[in-house]
């Protein structure tokens, strides 16, 4: 669809400066997002995988707006190796019950677990 070095017209829709990330979109009018569809900063979602990044775990939020969400590797766990060690074992189609949002507009996510 695209070549190397071609040009194309885009619209920022987030930016993580910590991670030197930009979110873009190849659609030039923003999507209309009722205030009620959006999740609110603070308030738990689930949601599932659909990849994985050397940096983080792209998720699709379970909500009426489809939104997409990003649990960055230092949210995974309190430790970098169980990070990695849970990382390796996830794959697209697992299912999130309790991610917490921290970042709302951008939906960055971590994910919250139970100790037993």
């Amino acid at each position: 669809m695209f070549h190397v070095g071609q040009v194309v017209k885009c619209r920022v829709t987030g930016s993580s400066p910590a991670s030197r990330h930009v979110n873009l979109s190849l659609q030039m009018r923003p999507v209309r997002i009722s205030e009620d569809d959006m999740v609110k900063l603070g308030s738990i979602v689930s949601g599932v995988v659909e990849g994985l990044t050397s940096s983080a775990v792209v998720i699709n939020v379970n909500s009426k707006a489809h939104l997409k969400g990003m649990i960055f590797n230092e949210h995974l766990a309190d430790h970098h190796e169980r990070a990695a060690l849970l990382k390796s074992i996830l794959k697209p189609g697992y299912k999130f019950d309790q991610l917490l949002v921290l970042v709302q507009g951008l939906v960055f996510l971590a994910w919250l677990f139970k100790l037993l």
